[in-house]
């Protein structure tokens, strides 16, 4: 049996077992084999076939063809494919923002704390204050995922705390001193007023 594609007009030489099955033109187009009870309509029906110099095709049992394989996936210079699905982001434990920068207010902590501890408390508490408070304020953003520096912050923390006992066993000894200074001299000045009389 001949029949004709009507995309390329090429003419297919098929076998009859093929009536009421669907065969694949060479050049893509499915095509319906008519079977026996309407091929006679379809003779009368049917469009004429445009003229070809092509011999007809014999395509022979085309039940067993495999459908058409995927097409591959392009491939994009560099990996980038930009109809691809976006990624999910990694799943790690670092915060969202960007913390491998150490926190500016961590290292004052810390050199604040360390300056304090040298000085074991004759700056009376001048630096130990400092570092206590920017100890604070970085280890809180650390905590929070907001900066780095956690190290350095409990660094500052603990110098300063540890500077700011003697800070305050100075300003003690500094004031009770003061006192007894202004004691012994206004009692030497009570003294020096009571010979003079």
């Amino acid at each position: 049996m001949i029949i004709g594609c009507s995309k390329c007009g090429k003419k297919l030489k098929v076998a009859e077992s093929l009536r009421g099955k669907k065969v694949k033109c060479p050049c893509g187009t499915v095509l319906n084999i008519p079977d026996a009870n309407s091929a006679s309509a379809t003779k009368k029906n049917a469009a004429p076939l445009p003229a070809t110099k092509d011999e007809p095709v014999d395509l022979g049992d085309l039940s067993n063809i495999p459908p058409p394989s995927p097409m591959p996936t392009p491939q994009f210079s560099g990996g980038y494919n930009p109809y691809a699905q976006p990624k999910p982001a990694p799943k790690d434990s670092t915060p969202k923002n960007n913390t491998s920068e150490q926190s500016g207010l961590a290292i004052t902590s810390m050199v604040f704390g360390i300056l304090a501890w040298v000085s074991c408390g004759c700056n009376l508490g001048m630096l130990s204050l400092p570092a206590i408070i920017c100890g604070h304020i970085a280890l809180s953003k650390a905590n929070k995922g907001e900066a780095g520096g956690k190290g350095f912050a409990v660094a500052g923390l603990a110098t300063g705390y540890s500077s700011l006992l003697p800070a305050i066993a100075w300003i003690l000894y500094i004031v009770l001193y003061g006192i007894l200074a202004v004691l012994v001299l206004f009692g030497a000045a009570a003294d020096v007023q009571a010979e003079f009389r």
